[in-house]
């Protein structure tokens, strides 16, 4: 571990950054954007994080959520040539003639439209006329379920994790972005193949459904936020317009996939830990070491007072309180309230 950086080198720092000693947030801040002008702010490593992760990454993330849905559409349905989606004439009364017989429940399963979908969730589980209620809590439940996962899936990137040390200290570690990006990236992955499973078990169908929900918003969100930080301010509109156009684009091969392949059943080594996370952690020759990688990948050199940055970048962090962070405030608390109620 570097030792901690002194006063000389502080006030070196202060001079470099024309940032007021007093306010060491916005100073570390400031400080960290000028590291990032120096290793390169928009090249060859950020092109290739941006294209793979923002673009690609979302696009796959909104395709993978809306292929569901039109995988739990209802195609129209009958019985033999009647026009009744869910009745149909006793036939077991030969005797009567008269067209008096009364209507009663399909007997013999129904034939679907195929002209769209050769197989639904709906059709092969026949969840129509009197089972028709498992799809809305197929569709009610999963989304529950996934606004609460995702709030746990959101916050592992930040989750604290406290051991107990030698010298009964606590000491506190954080899992990150990549392993966030890992596991959203694994739900949609192993949790699609269970959903093609499940569904003869309507629980297991409703929680598998709900991973994949869950997964959604974190992985979009964990691609963008390395994206932006490791982007220049100028230029974060720009990243933020690619991400969401990928997103549109990802729900419009949704259908496109679903139309390729209309049977439902048929339906990360290089991304970067956030630099400045791992200086907050106390990690600094790994978030020094990323800084050098995107140095290098653009053809540039990381500054000499970059390590000094991301000790103070480290010594000005806050420590966060969990899920009651969300309470921190009214304005954080009304977002997240409003971003809940539009999920």
């Amino acid at each position: 571990m570097e030792k901690d950086i002194g006063n000389g080198e502080l006030q070196a720092l202060k001079e470099r950054t024309g940032i007021p000693e007093s306010n060491t947030k916005t100073k570390a801040s400031s400080a960290f954007e000028e590291v990032l002008e120096a290793i390169g702010s928009r090249g060859k490593f950020q092109t290739r994080l941006n294209i793979v992760f923002v673009c690609f990454a979302s696009c796959f993330d909104l395709m993978s959520v809306n292929v569901f849905y039109l995988a739990m559409q209802t195609p129209d349905h009958w019985e033999g040539a009647l026009f009744s989606k869910c009745l149909m004439y006793d036939q077991s009364d030969v005797t009567d003639f008269g067209g008096g017989r009364e209507p009663v429940k399909c007997q013999h399963g129904w034939e679907y439209d195929d002209t769209w979908f050769s197989l639904t969730v709906t059709s092969q589980m026949n969840w129509v006329c009197d089972n028709q209620q498992s799809v809305n809590d197929v569709l009610f439940y999963s989304q529950i379920i996934g606004v609460a996962l995702g709030l746990l899936l959101g916050y592992i990137g930040d989750m604290c994790h406290l051991e107990m040390q030698a010298e009964l200290t606590l000491a506190d570690a954080r899992y990150g972005r990549r392993p966030q990006q890992l596991l959203c990236l694994s739900a949609h992955v192993v949790i699609r193949v269970l959903v093609v499973l499940s569904p003869h078990v309507l629980p297991l169908f409703i929680l598998a459904v709900s991973l994949v929900s869950a997964a959604a918003g974190p992985l979009k969100e964990s691609v963008l936020s390395v994206g932006l930080e490791l982007t220049d301010i100028k230029h974060r509109t720009a990243v933020n317009r690619y991400a969401c156009c990928s997103m549109a684009v990802g729900m419009m091969l949704a259908g496109l996939v679903s139309w390729a392949l209309p049977n439902w059943n048929y339906s990360l080594s290089w991304f970067p830990e956030s630099p400045r996370w791992l200086a907050c952690r106390g990690r600094e020759q790994e978030a020094l070491a990323i800084l050098r990688r995107i140095a290098a990948t653009n053809g540039s050199t990381a500054p000499p007072f970059a390590l000094q940055v991301i000790q103070t970048v480290g010594n000005s962090k806050t420590d966060r309180r969990g899920f009651l962070g969300i309470f921190s405030s009214w304005n954080v608390f009304r977002n997240t309230v409003i971003l809940i109620v539009a999920r």
